[in-house]
């Protein structure tokens, strides 16, 4: 066969194929159809479905805001502390495990007997928050406050994302119970009752002395406690007694003054719906603060469990040194005097003194001048009488 038969040949086996592998695709959608399985469309390509980013978000509806009865029903067993506590439970309630430690840490008799500038530096070591600083002075609402911790959780979201709305369900119960005739100012209450237009301002008459509200929501708000569905109650201390008539008792009025600087740094703006800081007070509080803009406070992130820990860490080696200097020195004042050795006899070789004794009545001459007896090799005094 001559060379151009076989180049036809050639040409004729990649024709045929090239037309095999374009109509391959046809064959087989063709024996899909015979054998019943779908065939999408020859002249239209298919892409898949993008699927969603998060199914779930898409079948979890938005949870609605709360209502204005949920903003009753949070603020209820606190709407009639004086502003002073009011604002610092309202701070406090945004870090609910630093309250839930501090009144753990009230449990501890010690702990608890501290005041003063050694109260304050042992709070600083602690690490919490200065809001949370300032309940200590009041062990029962703090203990309330870890008991009821869905509550303060609760309490904290709520101010934390509408706090205008959680300020002005305040003013409503405090105008309610106003109205029913369960605000007002007593001698247990230590307190006076201020109305500026819409708003009321309750203060402590005495700077330096806070007494906490004691009621029931449902009976001190009238009809709008009715009004509201499941309301918070507080459980009321041992030893609470109503006058007859009265709505709203008093716990025993408590001295701040004693606790140091952990009081009396914030004030609530009614006005504008805000807590307003003492920045100065505060810092002492809290070395590493920066600043709030305008003084108005803004929830900080706790500090990190590690510089927690090392403050601690420092306070308890130093409560460790001084307490084994303490021991020490007890001890040594009730070691026994060591005897002194007893007097050598008149005359003998005594090693223990290494000198000798002379019989009685001997007469000592006066040693010679020390430059005399100078050992003239190694410079050393000795006393060429013995």
């Amino acid at each position: 066969m001559s060379g151009w038969g076989e180049r036809a040949i050639a040409v004729g086996l990649a024709a045929g194929l090239i037309c095999g592998a374009l109509s391959g695709k046809s064959n087989a959608q063709d024996m899909l159809s015979t054998l019943g399985f779908p065939v999408p469309d020859r002249g239209t390509a298919t892409t898949p479905a993008a699927a969603p980013a998060n199914p779930a978000a898409a079948s979890i509806p938005a949870a609605p805001p709360p209502s204005e009865a949920q903003f009753v029903n949070l603020v209820g067993p606190i709407a009639l502390y004086p502003d002073p506590l009011l604002g610092q439970v309202l701070m406090a309630s945004t870090y609910p495990h630093e309250v839930s430690e501090a009144a753990r840490w009230l449990r501890v008799p010690a702990d608890r007997a501290l005041g003063g500038e050694a109260l304050t530096a042992a709070l600083k070591a602690r690490g919490w928050n200065p809001s949370v600083m300032a309940l200590v002075p009041f062990p029962s609402l703090l203990t309330t406050m870890a008991e009821k911790l869905d509550w303060t959780e609760q309490l904290g979201k709520a101010f934390l994302a509408q706090p205008g709305e959680v300020m002005a369900a305040v003013q409503r119960l405090r105008h309610a119970a106003l109205a029913a005739g369960n605000l007002k100012v007593t001698p247990e209450c230590h307190c006076v009752i201020q109305t500026t237009g819409d708003i009321i301002s309750i203060q402590p008459s005495e700077g330096q002395m806070v007494s906490i509200p004691v009621y029931d929501p449902a009976v001190a708000f009238g009809a709008l406690a009715e009004a509201a569905h499941s309301p918070v109650v507080f459980q009321l201390p041992a030893g609470i007694v109503f006058a007859p008539g009265t709505a709203v008792g008093f716990s025993s009025a408590i001295e701040v003054a004693l606790f140091g600087p952990i009081w009396g740094w914030e004030s609530i703006d009614w006005a504008k719906r805000r807590i307003v800081v003492d920045e100065e007070r505060y810092k002492v509080l809290a070395p590493g603060h920066i600043g709030f803009d305008d003084n108005v406070w803004v929830r900080e992130p706790p500090p990190p469990p590690h510089k927690i820990a090392s403050k601690t860490q420092i306070v308890a080696t130093r409560s460790v040194r001084h307490a084994k200097a303490k021991a020490k020195a007890k001890a040594s004042r009730h070691l026994a005097v060591t005897p002194a050795l007893p007097p050598p006899p008149l005359y003998g070789w005594q090693p223990q003194y290494r000198v000798w004794g002379l019989p009685p009545g001997a007469i000592v001459p006066p040693p010679p001048p020390r430059y005399i007896a100078r050992n003239w090799y190694n410079g050393y005094y000795y006393d060429a009488y013995r």
